[in-house]
């Protein structure tokens, strides 16, 4: 069987980095059908659900916990009703242990996600009581559990960045993750990117690198973030941040009506 022309499409674009470093692709967050429209006539290259930005726009909380793997699919199965593009699906830590994994992969797969992507930062409390992050060693397991589980879509491995972490202990993280079979990385922090230009040529971490942007932090520009050796920017809270500018909009023009 041939993977679904989403999937594909995606793969030719990471791949064609390799002969371009000029290759960047946008991905928004969006929670429906009309959201999935709105991000496409945009000109946005894919589309993300999941996460904190899902369960704000359900719940009023930015709190993955507060989401369930049946949330997320089902949201997925609604915006893959907009069309055939990309689709980015957040599986927060995997929800449980490879079993939960790879449940986890095979559900979002079938619901139409190009790519799952599972964090290295535990999602429950109980599991943070161990740790701000998994081992690196548990953290491959669930990879490894995420590989032997999918069929076509990519897997992605989100490395959670603190102010404390040292630019060589994010990348060690990234290039095992990467050496254990991750499709792509993806960076999470609520400061600035990390310039990974500066750590080299690009070559110690050979997978296609992205950058999801916290809610707080404003993004930079894609020229920008390619200069960093970055090839994905993640927008998840981009529809909340676009109501706040609104409601402040109206709110002014109520003011001086």
């Amino acid at each position: 069987m041939i993977a679904p022309e989403h999937i594909r499409s995606l793969e030719n674009r990471l791949q064609d980095r390799a002969h371009s470093k000029g290759i960047m692709i946008s991905a928004a967050g969006c929670f429906d059908h009309f959201g999935a429209r709105l991000a496409l006539e945009a000109g946005y290259d894919a589309l993300l659900v999941g996460g904190s930005a899902l369960a704000l726009s359900r719940y009023g909380r930015p709190m993955a916990q507060l989401l369930s793997p049946e949330a997320i699919t089902e949201a997925l199965y609604v915006v893959r009703d907009a069309g055939d593009m990309p689709l980015i699906a957040d599986a927060a830590d995997g929800f449980g242990n490879a079993l939960h994994v790879a449940a986890t992969v095979r559900a979002f797969e079938f619901a139409g996600a190009s790519v799952v992507q599972i964090s290295d930062r535990p999602l429950r409390r109980r599991d943070r009581a161990e740790g701000p992050r998994f081992a690196v060693a548990e953290m491959i397991g669930k990879l490894k559990a995420a590989l032997d589980a999918r069929r076509y879509c990519l897997i992605a491995a989100v490395v959670e960045i603190d102010p404390e972490h040292t630019p060589a202990s994010v990348v060690d993280r990234a290039a095992a993750y990467i050496e254990a079979g991750a499709d792509l990385i993806i960076m999470r922090s609520e400061g600035e990117p990390l310039n990974l230009s500066l750590m080299g040529d690009g070559s110690f971490l050979p997978a296609p690198i992205g950058f999801e942007w916290g809610q707080r932090l404003k993004p930079e520009s894609e020229s920008s973030l390619l200069a960093k050796w970055y090839n994905l920017s993640l927008y998840p809270f981009l529809f909340p941040q676009i109501l706040h500018g609104a409601r402040e909009a109206l709110r002014l023009a109520i003011k001086t009506y």
